[in-house]
């Protein structure tokens, strides 16, 4: 019986583990306030790893377009979020929106939004929109920026 706990334990928080990797959406807004809300997962794919890892987690990265009901993913390229000293989300060089284009961050909580009024405005619009989530990090864009993408992201936890 004790093994059968021990198990299904460790089951368990492996898999807590593996959705807190996953489930976080880098939500920011473009030029003319258009909405980025780009995720590690597609209709079929996910990205790999941890973003507490060396490694981090990295694949295929999309974008989510349209209303809950009707949207769509479209890819914005294949990227990667590590959080070692500082948190980086790059992509590499390709044909998507975010190809080749590096943003680097810090971890960010609620009580420090006061301080930095681009993650508070993003953090308000992400929780109007989908009204629950841990606040992660910011990022400011730091290569590759162009008008087309947002100069920021906020890393926003929506694992269990």
């Amino acid at each position: 019986m004790r093994l059968a706990f021990a198990i299904l334990s460790i089951l368990i928080s492996t898999r807590a583990l593996a959705l807190d990797s996953m489930e976080f959406h880098l939500y920011g807004f473009g030029k003319g306030e258009i909405l980025f809300d780009i995720r590690p997962f597609g209709k079929d794919t996910w990205a790999k790893g941890d973003v507490r890892e060396p490694s981090g987690l990295h694949g295929d990265f999309f974008r989510w377009v349209g209303s809950e009901k009707k949207g769509r993913f479209v890819p914005v390229g294949s990227c990667e979020v590590k959080e070692q000293k500082a948190f980086a989300f790059r992509c590499k060089k390709g044909n998507y929106s975010l190809s080749g284009v590096v943003y680097t961050g810090d971890s960010l909580d609620e009580s420090k939004l006061d301080h930095v009024p681009e993650a508070k405005k993003l953090w308000h619009a992400f929780i109007k929109h989908y009204a629950y989530g841990k606040l992660g990090a910011f990022f400011r864009c730091s290569e590759g920026c162009t008008e087309s993408i947002p100069p920021y992201l906020i890393l926003v936890w929506r694992g269990d």
